[in-house]
């Protein structure tokens, strides 16, 4: 199997006002870092049009 990430992040957003802070939005993500490769045209032999 290839080489890989898998980060989960998490993140909040807050308001405050007259110094009461309150939850405006949350978000969950998920990012994956994949290996480099070669651009496809070079992999197949198919060389793009210019």
């Amino acid at each position: 199997m290839a080489d890989r990430t898998l980060t989960v992040c998490e993140a909040r957003a807050l308001a405050t006002q007259d110094g009461v802070e309150t939850l405006i939005a949350t978000m969950t993500g998920t990012l994956m870092a994949l290996p480099r490769r070669k651009p496809a045209g070079l992999q197949t032999g198919i060389r793009a049009a210019n």
